[in-house]
This record gives C-alpha cells, sequence and structure tokens, in this order.
C-alpha cells in the first residue's frame, strides 16, 4: 500500500506523547523558562469551568479516509451549552501566564502578559465547534496540534497530565 503522508508516526500513543511534549515545551517557552530572565516558574492544575457544546458520539464504523483513519468522524454537533470543568494546567512566571486544556487535545488555550493584562493569545470564553475541522468538529482559538494535517480536530482522547517535582 502506498503511503501518502511524508511523515508517518508509528502509533496514536506516540503521537499523543509528541503532542502533549511539543505544546509544553511551546507553554515552557512561552514563559520565558528557556531564557535566563525567567525567574521562578510555577506549573500547577486547577479546574477551568467553560461553557461548552455537547459534540454527540462518532459513528461506531470508522470512515477509512487515510488522511482521517484513525481518528472518528465528529459530524453531529448539537445547540446543547452546559458549563464543563476542564482540568486545566497553568504555566506562568512573574511576567507570562498560559492555559493549556489537555482534555481537548492538549490545546494551549490561552497566554496572558503579567506586566500589562494583556492577552496575547486570545482564549476563547466558550467551547463551540463548528463544523470545518479535518475530523469534523473543530474549535477556533488558542494553539493546537495540527501537522501534517491542518484542522486537526477537536476532541482526540485527552491527554494525562502529571506533574512532579
Amino acid at each position: 500500500m502506498k503511503k501518502n503522508h511524508l511523515y508517518h508516526i508509528s502509533s496514536k500513543k506516540e503521537a499523543m506523547k509528541k503532542h502533549c511534549l511539543s505544546l509544553l515545551t511551546l507553554a515552557l517557552v512561552a514563559t520565558g523558562t528557556v531564557s535566563s530572565l525567567s525567574g521562578q516558574v510555577r506549573i500547577y492544575q486547577e479546574p477551568f469551568t467553560l461553557p461548552t457544546y455537547r459534540v454527540m458520539e462518532p459513528e461506531i464504523m470508522p470512515n477509512w479516509d487515510v488522511r482521517r483513519y484513525p481518528y472518528p468522524m465528529l459530524d453531529r454537533i448539537t445547540n446543547e451549552k452546559y458549563n464543563r470543568t476542564y482540568r486545566a494546567l497553568w504555566v506562568e512566571n512573574e511576567y507570562v501566564k498560559t492555559l493549556v486544556l489537555p482534555e481537548i487535545g492538549g490545546r494551549l488555550h490561552g497566554a496572558q502578559d503579567k506586566t500589562n493584562g494583556y492577552q496575547f493569545l486570545y482564549d476563547q470564553k466558550v467551547i463551540k465547534p463548528g463544523l470545518i475541522g479535518l475530523t469534523g468538529a473543530w474549535i477556533s482559538g488558542g494553539v493546537e496540534w495540527n501537522f501534517p494535517d491542518g484542522r486537526h480536530g477537536m476532541y482526540p482522547k485527552g491527554y494525562g497530565v502529571r506533574i512532579r517535582r
């Protein structure tokens, strides 16, 4: 079988690990931990509640499209809004505070300049998907994994996060 992708990741678990590490690295760089001027860095988890529009379970039979498989097609969205509490991962120093939401694909959801309160990475105030992603439901705002295919999707399985000292 001919491969249509230039880049191939051997397993979903490996892809999820790489994705989570890349977004955490981006959050750490955004908070200045790579530079010597960063000072003390704090990483912690807290509940974070956002109004969220429900996405129904995908069809059981997957779409065998080469670009999409093994991800299910999430094309059944609703107008039902509820308040959902996410496990938020905060990474901050004295200058920058970033928010990562592991449960919606490890999205870097927002970043704020603490010196002047400017939100330089816009964070959506509601999670409302549209049917424009490669796998259907997709939300705007923040930074997400979308390489090598753009608009990867909204709900790959959530990533586990563990903070160690």
